[in-house]
């Protein structure tokens, strides 16, 4: 049987846990907002002769992300080969 100090206990940690998830929610949002930033920029970065891989060490995104993001916008990263 659970006591009422545990109860109280359990209640405590719901809210704390319910408050971090609220947290990470945010935080997942703001990661979003900053990748969709980076995509925006990414193609006048590429048209300026950046390299992919400058911008995939500066920006933390990984090089497969960065090109597939280029490619949603119709850019080719300088050094990537034409599909056959």
């Amino acid at each position: 049987m659970v006591d009422r100090a545990q109860k109280i206990h359990r209640l405590v940690l719901l809210g704390e846990l319910t408050e971090l998830g609220h947290q990470r929610l945010e935080a997942l949002q703001r990661a979003q907002d900053l990748a969709d930033g980076i995509a925006l920029v990414l193609p006048d970065a590429l048209s300026t002769g950046l390299q992919l891989t400058e911008i995939a060490r500066v920006t933390g995104v990984s090089r497969p992300t960065l090109y597939a993001w280029a490619g949603r916008h119709g850019v080719r990263a300088q050094g990537e080969k034409a599909a056959v």
